[in-house]
């Protein structure tokens, strides 16, 4: 067959060539052999069940079939198309052989949506490709000329074989679309039935074409060409508007730079550039944060059911401390099959103490857990006192998943031996791997562990210099452990006035040690100097500040009223000395209305919590 002959399929072939070259230009590196990445394949019409079905994009139908995963999947469609494509086109006319390759492309799509899975992207020329091969078999047989007909015939059945043409890809990989395979070759090979009779008429003896006139298809022709043509112009039209997303999507710049495109194609209606826009805004990443716009360009796709965007639109009412509207963007997210949202929906549910609540929560943990690590810490952490040992097993799993929180919820239950066997070698192990996956409270835990040797050798510098590294990040607690190492001089240089400053602003924020030790440095006659500190503290919720700005308020302001609220709350909060002193206020009547019974009551709480001296009261 000549290639002069062929023009509408050697136009066909180099339509598919440059299209693919628009794919990788859009896509990211991909791994193999140079191709397209899924958000391309998708936003240029890669097929469906759920895109086709639930979203109605039927466009998808003829756009598929235009579009290839990688060379690989190229040059075998493309090999084949140029063999069936040249002798067909030659042997039938350009009518027929558009017919045939349009007929073989829709009915290879309906086979797929009806055989795969709704989580399964079907593209490529395979259903159009095996139509002109089972044509080609079909049709060749009316070539008088056996030579050139078994040659015709034997190489086309040849690549007929499933394996070599279509391509299906998934997330995680490729693989043969069998039902597009069988689907385009059926209806290649029926119409070629349908036209073999007059084929045969046509042809003469010497295996030429009959110069009379074919019999008119255009009337049956024009309603499946048309919507090729035009599922294939909508199906470019949607990858160019959806262009910047791609670009950005596959590592190809990010949003900031190529954030007045996004905009211009979010006009246009492209979901992924609104819902980059709004993420960017929303977080504030890579362009300056507004949280109201995120929210005007993240609430339409919600509504449409895009799981993306609920998931940060729960973001965004979180941080506003709007728990109801938190809830009920994750819920949706979640019931689109997000699992970090459904994670979120029961940390959000969390915040509500409604105890109604609680089977919802755990269900969700459950879902989440492991696919998300962090909800398997969460449900261990709900579940440590009433059933510690599922607790334990979640935590591990949560752990094996590197949820650094869950490594140190089971450091927690093997330390305590809550759940499971006591293990300190192994508790000092899951500290350390909580610590290097970036969980702070670990790594003061795992300090602690080096200080005093427990599941292993001491060791004070990396105790001290752990303290130092977490103090850094923030965390109050660590910086108040550190300070005693420096005030001590356990494992690093000593360094009181350090100390003391690390102890006041542990202090200030709520933890009893920084108070503590505080006290230590400034000692009992000085505690007047930092009523302020202890004032932040006790703000802040630390019972030890609370304690000890009552001392200040009795003993050196003789405010005993004043300070009975402070023992008060002290013993609120959990610390048993303050009951005791809250207990002793109201014996003797000091500063508030003498109440032996009352005062009974609060010495047995106070006794309960190791106060000696109260249970002697």
């Amino acid at each position: 067959m000549q290639l002069r002959a062929s023009p509408l399929t050697l136009l066909v072939a180099i339509a598919l060539a440059a299209i693919f070259a628009l794919e990788v230009a859009l896509s990211g590196p991909v791994k193999g052999p140079p191709g397209a990445s899924i958000e391309v394949l998708i936003a240029f019409g890669g097929l469906s069940r759920d895109l086709v079905l639930q979203e109605g994009q039927w466009w998808r139908l003829v756009a598929a079939p235009f579009i290839h995963a990688d060379i690989v999947h190229l040059m075998l469609n493309g090999a084949a198309l140029l063999f069936a494509g040249f002798a067909l086109e030659d042997l039938v006319g350009k009518v027929r052989w558009a017919l045939i390759y349009s007929l073989g492309a829709l009915v290879g799509g309906v086979f797929s949506l009806c055989v795969n899975g709704p989580s399964i992207v079907s593209i490529g020329a395979s259903g159009s490709v095996m139509a002109l091969l089972a044509a080609l078999v079909v049709l060749a047989s009316a070539v008088e000329d056996e030579v050139q007909r078994n040659g015709l015939q034997v190489t086309a059945a040849r690549l007929l074989v499933p394996s070599l043409l279509p391509v299906v890809t998934r997330r995680t990989g490729g693989a043969v679309d069998v039902a597009a395979h069988v689907g385009g070759a059926l209806a290649g090979a029926l119409l070629a039935l349908v036209l073999l009779p007059e084929l045969k008429r046509r042809l003469v003896r010497s295996g030429t074409p009959d110069t009379a006139p074919h019999r008119p298809l255009t009337p049956a022709l024009a309603p499946i060409v048309a919507a090729l043509v035009l599922g294939t112009a909508a199906g470019l039209a949607f990858a160019v508007r959806d262009a910047p997303a791609l670009l950005v999507l596959n590592g190809r710049g990010d949003v900031a730079s190529w954030s007045t495109w996004l905009s211009r194609a979010c006009e246009w209606r492209s979901a992924d550039s609104c819902f980059l826009l709004g993420k960017a805004l929303a977080r504030g990443e890579g362009l300056t944060k507004d949280p109201d716009e995120a929210q005007r360009l993240l609430a339409p796709l919600c509504t449409a059911r895009d799981g993306r965007a609920c998931f940060e639109l729960g973001l965004l009412a979180y941080e506003r401390k709007d728990f109801v509207a938190a809830v009920t963007a994750w819920r949706t997210s979640c019931d689109l099959g997000d699992l970090p949202a459904c994670r979120n929906q029961g940390v959000a549910l969390s915040k509500s103490d409604d105890a109604t609540q609680d089977a919802t929560i755990r269900a969700l943990f459950e879902k989440s857990c492991p696919d998300v690590p962090e909800a398997c810490g969460d449900l261990a952490a709900r579940l440590s006192q009433q059933e510690p040992q599922v607790a334990y097993e979640r935590a591990a799993q949560g752990c094996a998943g590197k949820s650094g929180f869950s490594c140190w919820l089971q450091a927690r239950f093997l330390a305590r031996g809550e759940g499971v066997d006591t293990d300190l070698q192994m508790a000092r192990a899951r500290h350390e791997d909580a610590c290097t996956l970036g969980e702070v409270r670990a790594c003061n835990s795992l300090a602690i562990f080096l200080q005093r040797g427990w599941g292993g050798g001491v060791d004070l510098p990396r105790a001290a210099k752990l303290l130092d590294d977490a103090c850094a990040t923030g965390d109050a607690t660590c910086c108040a452990n550190f300070a005693l190492s420096l005030w001590e001089g356990k494992g690093i240089e000593q360094d009181q006035a350090r100390a003391r400053t690390l102890f006041e602003t542990s202090c200030a924020a709520g933890v009893d040690t920084g108070c503590d030790g505080l006290v230590r440095v400034v000692g009992e006659a000085s505690v007047a100097s930092v009523k302020s500190v202890f004032e932040a503290g006790c703000a802040a919720g630390s019972g030890s500040s609370c304690l000890l700005l009552g001392s200040v308020l009795e003993n050196h302001e003789k405010d005993p009223a004043a300070a009975d609220a402070r023992y008060l709350e002290a013993c609120e909060r959990g610390l048993a000395e303050g009951c005791a002193w809250h207990a002793d206020l109201l014996a003797a009547g000091r500063g508030v209305t003498i109440d032996l019974a009352l005062a009974r009551d609060f010495f047995r709480l106070a006794c309960e919590g190791g106060v000696e001296r109260a249970c002697e009261e």
